[in-house]
């Protein structure tokens, strides 16, 4: 099976849809909101980090920085791809946080739009975490670049979606909000 960026883009585009329809019918309170004790944090905290953990995997693919990097979008920005409670959610409503999301995913798709099959099979270092007989363990080795975009970014995206939903229908709200309209960013 060959697999080349225009395959990556639209699966890319495919999961920011997804993650953005999960946001439908939201209320800031809904976004913002925190389970106390929950070791998932709130859909504010959620969607900022997949922005970011997609901004880290494509800009460090094309041998760039990261946009995060950048300002303005450093000073509103979670200062890690962790996204830690310690970030006010607040910073959600702020438009720069949006500008760098929306730059983020044009970049992604852009340059994916232009990747070869060839460019896309190239073998890229690979990390993941890993539990063995009860410890964490960094797990390392080379795997094709589609793979680790899919798996860092797409499927990374869409499981934050599920995040999202399951806090969502945890407080009494609509997990799966069908026959909602399309969420904008505010």
């Amino acid at each position: 099976m060959t697999i080349d960026g225009r395959d990556l883009a639209a699966m890319l585009e495919h999961s920011h849809q997804y993650l953005d329809f999960r946001l439908a019918a939201a209320t800031d309170e809904d976004l913002t909101r925190r389970i106390p004790g929950a070791t998932i944090t709130s859909p504010a905290h959620i969607y900022v980090h997949a922005a970011m953990t997609e901004d880290e995997a494509i800009s460090r693919s094309m041998g760039k920085e990261p946009l995060r990097m950048e300002a303005p979008y450093a000073a509103a920005l979670p200062p890690a791809v962790a996204v830690t409670p310690e970030w006010d959610n607040a910073g959600f409503f702020d438009p720069t946080v949006h500008r760098y999301v929306a730059a983020v995913r044009a970049r992604g798709v852009s340059w994916l739009l232009e990747l070869s099959a060839d460019a896309a099979a190239r073998l890229v270092p690979f990390h993941r975490l890993v539990q063995r007989g009860g410890r964490w363990e960094v797990e390392s080795r080379d795997i094709a670049l589609h793979f680790f975009l899919n798996d860092n970014i797409i499927m990374h995206t869409f499981e934050h979606a599920g995040e999202i939903a399951a806090l969502r229908g945890v407080v009494g709200g609509d997990g799966i909000p069908v026959g909602a309209p399309v969420w904008s960013p505010p």
